[in-house]
């Protein structure tokens, strides 16, 4: 899940350091999965592809779908990472 979710920040952030942050972070878990000892390595790498390729999928698929009919309003979630901390935006075009 945590590379579904890599995925999807990255995609709707379009900016290089937060896809290597989020692919890191979510490579880190799936390393302390497998050093506490509660998955083997294929347990955690084959989800991680499979994860990935699903959520690069859905984005496709969403884009085809709005693509198709402009009527909708286009949300963005956004991070945001500042001196004073971070958080999410969302953005909204009309």
């Amino acid at each position: 899940m945590v590379f579904e979710i890599a995925t999807v920040l990255s995609h709707h952030a379009r900016r290089w350091p937060v896809t290597i942050a989020t692919y890191a972070l979510a490579t880190t878990v799936a390393i302390q999965r497998v050093d506490s000892g509660n998955h083997w390595a294929s347990d955690c790498f084959i989800p991680a592809v499979t994860g990935s390729l699903t959520a690069h999928t859905v984005i496709l698929r969403n884009q085809e779908r709005r693509g198709s009919d402009e009527r909708h309003t286009r949300y963005s979630l956004v991070p945001v990472v500042g001196p004073g901390g971070g958080g999410l935006r969302i953005e909204a075009r009309f």
